[in-house]
Order: structure tokens, then sequence, then C-alpha cells
């Protein structure tokens, strides 16, 4: 079996989000190590109805897994509002 790609994971900011806040999340991220298993997409979405939204690509896991990683990614959000 080839060498598989790391996942595309797409994080959608509804699009009045400010861009230090989304260069606070890409940041954030970082220091949590995401980039080392995803390429991760930060992008602003004017169709997210005001929610922030995910998506991943060519991932091997689980849906359980997926909620998993979202639920990681909002709680470290949520952590860093707090600071």
């Amino acid at each position: 079996m080839g060498i598989m790609s790391k996942p595309i994971f797409i994080v959608r900011f509804p699009s009045e989000t400010k861009d230090t806040d989304l260069n606070f999340a890409a940041e954030s991220m970082t220091r949590q190590g995401f980039y080392e298993n995803y390429h991760c997409l930060i992008v602003k979405d004017r169709f997210t109805g005001g929610e922030i939204k995910f998506e991943c690509y060519n991932a091997p896991h689980t849906e359980i897994e997926f909620k998993e990683l979202q639920q990681r990614v909002l709680t470290l959000l949520k952590h860093n509002e707090k600071e």
C-alpha cells in the first residue's frame, strides 16, 4: 500500500467573523498540532447560517471520530475566547 496523503480539514466561519479571529484560530490549531495530521483551511463563508461548519476530505476516520475532531476544535476556540 502506498503512502496516504494527509486529509484536508476545512473550518468555515461565518462571513462576519473578524480576520483577527480567523488568524487566531489558525495559530491555535497550529499550536495544538492539527497541521501535523491535516492540511487545514480556515475560511469565511457566507453560507454557514451564522455557525462554524466543518468538512473533511480524504480522511480514514469514522463519523464518530469526525465529530470528536469537530468538538476538539470548538473546545479549542471557546477556550481561546476566554483568554
